[in-house]
């Protein structure tokens, strides 16, 4: 994830599944780098 905001790569959603909703470190990274995220439940 940071190789890809360092090389200036137009940003998107990122999508992630349900079991990433506990992971605080992953999404505390996707908001540092203000990446908007959409979580998939089931």
């Amino acid at each position: 994830m940071g190789s890809i905001l360092t090389r200036g790569y137009c940003q998107g959603i990122v999508l992630i599944n349900s079991g990433y909703g506990n992971n605080t470190r992953f999404l505390k990274k996707l908001e540092d780098g203000k990446l908007k995220y959409a979580r998939r439940y089931g």
